[in-house]
């Protein structure tokens, strides 16, 4: 009887033991501390356009043409008729960034050429990665280029149901930016069509997305 007595106690012992280190473990925990988020943020910083050159101005300046489709590569037209000219404005999120280019086209006509190129840095202080890049006009579009196939898009600049225009552009889905790198060179080729009114003026925009840089996932091939 002595023995069981003793066995008992000893179990009761060992239960409020554990009762203690329960008790202990299961007392609130308290961190104090600051989490810094960063800012993703991006603009053109400036853009150039290959025939810019106004006729009344530049009376000597020739015109370059290119066969549809971009087929063969461009060539001096020695007529000095078209030209074009852009500026860069506020996007669609109105953060107050230069992260979209209106372009007017003047006096275009059939194979004529011009190609633009934008130059996109990072002004926030998170690492970017573009996403998309994005052309429309008032009349036609949006259209969105997010990977492979770099496919040659058609758009409508001039409001006549025609598409008038169309674009080729280079890879630059998924280039990384970090804060103080030199932008990076990004190009559009633009051959007005055989469907444009002769003498024709159009605008349209161009514009690209920029997220942050561990988020982007590459399409697939």
């Amino acid at each position: 009887m002595r023995k069981f007595g003793l066995l008992l106690l000893a179990v009761v012992l060992a239960l409020g033991t554990m009762g203690v280190g329960y008790a202990m473990w299961s007392e609130d925990l308290y961190i104090d501390g600051t989490v810094m988020t960063g800012e993703l943020d991006w603009e053109f910083e400036s853009f150039k356009i290959t025939d810019y050159f106004d006729p009344v101005d530049y009376p000597n300046v020739s015109d370059w043409n290119v066969a549809p489709g971009f087929v063969g590569p461009p060539y001096l037209s020695g007529k000095n008729v078209g030209w074009a000219e852009g500026v860069l404005v506020d996007g669609p999120d109105g953060d107050g960034d230069m992260s979209q280019l209106n372009l007017t086209f003047h006096n275009v006509y059939p194979c004529y050429y011009n190609s633009i190129n934008v130059y996109p840095i990072s002004t926030g202080t998170v690492p970017i990665i573009f996403s998309e890049a994005i052309i429309e006009s008032d009349y036609s579009g949006p259209y969105t280029w997010t990977g492979y196939p770099y496919d040659q898009v058609q758009l409508d600049i001039t409001g006549d149901g025609l598409n008038d225009i169309e674009f080729q552009w280079g890879n630059h889905i998924g280039t990384q930016i970090h804060t103080g790198d030199d932008p990076p060179e990004v190009s559009f080729n633009i051959h007005i069509l055989q469907t444009a009114e002769q003498g024709a003026t159009g605008t349209f925009s161009i514009r690209m997305v920029g997220i942050q840089y561990n988020e982007y996932q590459a399409p697939p091939p």
